[in-house]
């Protein structure tokens, strides 16, 4: 299977330099694909992981803020670590998920108009 992968990626690129100049500034989807393709891949490997890092720290904050609020426990100490114990898995768990469909979706969307961009990398907005 990787064999045909290889074999289509290859027979892309090679249709990508037969193709004629676009005098006009019109480019088909056949002339972006190569360049799409290498800045979605590398928009996901590098981009995926920050985003990744980002959102599990903001869901982390949130998740253990609602649960603080739900628990009504007002020692402030003691609310915290029973508010943590339940909202540190499920912030992981919703960052995770949160993470993943950022870093594809910002690599996919920005791959065509800013490829290898900071948008592409998930660096566009910094909120640490």
């Amino acid at each position: 299977m990787p064999a045909r992968l290889l074999l289509l990626l290859a027979s892309v690129i090679a249709l990508q330099t037969c193709l004629p100049a676009w005098a006009d500034g019109t480019k088909s989807f056949v002339v972006h694909l190569p360049q799409r393709l290498a800045a979605f891949t590398a928009g996901t490997a590098i981009g995926t992981p920050i985003a990744l890092v980002r959102c599990t720290k903001r869901e982390l904050v949130k998740q253990t803020k609602d649960a603080y609020q739900l628990g009504g426990v007002r020692p402030k100490q003691l609310g915290y670590v029973s508010a943590a114990f339940f909202g540190v898995p499920s912030g992981i768990l919703s960052g995770a998920f949160c993470g993943l469909s950022d870093g594809l979706a910002d690599s996919w969307i920005n791959s065509k108009d800013a490829p290898f961009g900071k948008e592409s990398f998930s660096l566009d907005k910094l909120e640490f």
